[in-house]
């Protein structure tokens, strides 16, 4: 029982099985149900990730803020690159292409180089596709980037998931190639839309 105008909040604990391969795990809620008001109410499911990094292993972990979004705005959409190896990597090469998952959607401006190690750069290659290249990250560490994208005045609401392409890098003289990471935006039409907010139990 939740009174109004306060929260609960509780954690719960994952054992990671030994042979977990290393990659992006997304997880996913069900929806949660409730009674208010003597009515029965839904509220939608929630996303969140966990990342499990190997040896010689880039990660990227790739969040969207706000998570629900609305019709013509903006949103950022955030990585996290890791390297949990003892030696670093370089020449680290991902891509995202916001179009594929949102038809219309163009990125806003671009980060300036040197945000991810000195050669570190981003580039639009074309519509809705930008890549980053270059990222340079030191042994057991990780480094931190944001890119804003807008979502079209005419996007369908709904729920998308903006996934990246394969993570090329070069680690002890050899190229490595892993799996990608994935946003979750949510999109609105309007304010009562463009929240999470769970009513309060009566």
């Amino acid at each position: 029982t939740v009174s109004p105008g306060s929260t609960c909040s509780f954690v719960y604990e994952v054992t990671i099985p030994a042979g977990a391969q290393p990659q992006d795990y997304t997880t996913a809620t069900g929806n949660l149900t409730f009674s208010q008001f003597g009515e029965a109410q839904t509220a939608p499911p929630l996303n969140d990730s966990l990342i499990i990094l190997g040896d010689g292993f880039l990660g990227l972990q790739a969040s969207a803020s706000p998570q629900v979004g609305l019709q013509g705005g903006l949103v950022s959409v955030s990585f996290q690159a890791l390297n949990g190896a003892p030696t670093a990597v370089e020449n680290g090469t991902f891509s995202l292409d916001v179009d594929q998952y949102m038809t219309g959607a163009t990125w806003s401006g671009l980060p300036r180089g040197g945000f991810c190690g000195d050669g570190s750069s981003a580039v639009e290659s074309s519509a809705g596709v930008i890549t980053f290249a270059g990222l340079e990250i030191g042994p057991e560490t990780q480094c931190d980037f944001s890119q804003n994208f807008l979502i079209p005045s005419d996007a369908s609401p709904g729920r998308y998931l903006l996934e990246t392409g394969l993570i090329e890098a070069d680690y002890v003289g050899t190229t490595s190639t892993v799996s990608g990471s994935g946003a979750v935006i949510e999109v609105g039409v309007g304010a009562l839309e463009g929240t999470r907010t769970i009513p309060a139990f009566a």
